[in-house]
């Protein structure tokens, strides 16, 4: 009999601890999935965030002898660091963009708000060149800078230049003043 109830004695203990084990065990593959979980959701996203990138794409063409053009998307950046990127996105284009000054209506029309508002900024650049021709884009810039302070955003010059505009009745004025 005593041999009897130590066997159950020990089943029990060995039961306690298959259970403790299993709840471990159920605990540490909970944390498990849920650290897989966020790792596909992180990569899912990153995925996302290349998959919607734009990119320079190459045209395939069948003849040899013709230049591969690559084809630029049509897109402006969502936010220029200075009015220097801002120019050059104008101008060059930024991150495999096209450049915004060869946008066609079309390509315009899917980014218009950006579009219009940066425009001001693009047409006081240009006035100022066609004013001072012997003044390069950096330098305007700085002078654009100068006037309206350096210490704000890209966004504010633009608004500052929408309004002082409006002010001085027309673009041509305001770059007389810069």
């Amino acid at each position: 009999m005593q041999m009897l109830s130590h066997v159950l004695v020990e089943t029990m203990s060995f039961k306690r601890k298959l259970d403790d084990n299993r709840a471990t065990t159920s605990s540490e593959l909970d944390d498990i999935r849920s650290e897989m979980r966020m790792g596909f959701k992180r990569v899912a996203t990153a995925l996302n965030r290349i998959a919607t990138a734009p990119v320079v794409r190459q045209v395939n063409c069948s003849d040899e002898s013709l230049p591969v053009q690559p084809v630029l998307i049509a897109s402006l950046s969502p936010a220029p660091s200075d009015l220097y990127t801002l120019w050059n996105e104008y101008q060059n284009g930024v991150g495999g963009y096209k450049p915004a000054k060869l946008f066609t209506d079309k390509e315009k029309g899917k980014v218009v708000n950006k579009y219009c508002f940066r425009k001001n900024f693009w047409v006081l650049v240009e006035k100022v060149m066609q004013r001072d021709s012997v003044s390069t884009t950096d330098a305007i810039i700085d002078r654009i800078y100068a006037f309206f302070g350096r210490g704000l955003s890209v966004t504010k010059i633009i608004r500052a230049i929408k309004a002082k505009r409006k002010e001085l009745n027309g673009m041509d004025n305001l770059a007389r003043q810069i």
